[in-house]
């Protein structure tokens, strides 16, 4: 009964009629982000996988573009859905967390490195996956009240020398509620 739900289902179909042979569509509903996304790895069945949650609307060719790259890491661009919605995107600097702003991306197209994002749409092979020992996303030990589960799956492929990558030129959008 939320819209939400719809944009996001209208979006998934779309995208499975793009998606390479072999896909399969896993889905998972619980409370706990980093539970759900640990139990949709472990079901996870070919070379990658693509996470996507239903507050997203994104197009049919999202994840051709981001396999395109043979990275072990990429994500599209996404914005928090927060005023001043500042894309999502981060620089670690020790256990903190420090995003971007517009200004950053400013003029920039193509593949830019991140230290950590947040995780919508992203692409993550198998390789990033058997080199990390599990739970592969947890909450941040350093954070007490904001979980990071995203930004510490980053931060523990980053250490095991993966490197994340953002495309700039392929976009996922956040759905939010609004009262006009």
């Amino acid at each position: 009964d939320q819209t939400r739900w719809a944009w996001f289902s209208q979006s998934l179909l779309a995208l499975q009629t793009r998606l390479p042979a072999g896909s399969t569509v896993l889905w998972c509903q619980g409370l706990w982000i980093a539970e759900a996304v640990n139990t949709l790895i472990d079901g996870m069945q070919g070379e990658w996988i693509c996470l996507l949650a239903d507050d997203h609307r994104f197009l049919p060719d999202m994840v051709q573009k981001l396999l395109a790259h043979d990275l072990d890491i990429v994500a599209p661009l996404c914005y928090l859905r927060r005023l001043p919605f500042y894309p999502s995107l981060f620089r670690q600097i020790g256990d903190q967390y420090h995003g971007f702003s517009h200004d950053d991306l400013y003029g920039k197209t193509g593949l830019l490195a991140v230290d950590a994002m947040g995780g919508p749409g992203v692409v993550i092979r198998r390789r990033v996956l058997d080199a990390l020992a599990k739970p592969y996303f947890e909450s941040h030990p350093a954070h007490k009240v904001v979980p990071h589960e995203d930004l510490y799956f980053f931060t523990k492929a980053r250490a095991a020398g993966f490197q994340p990558y953002v495309d700039l030129d392929t976009a996922i959008g956040h759905i939010t509620p609004t009262v006009i």
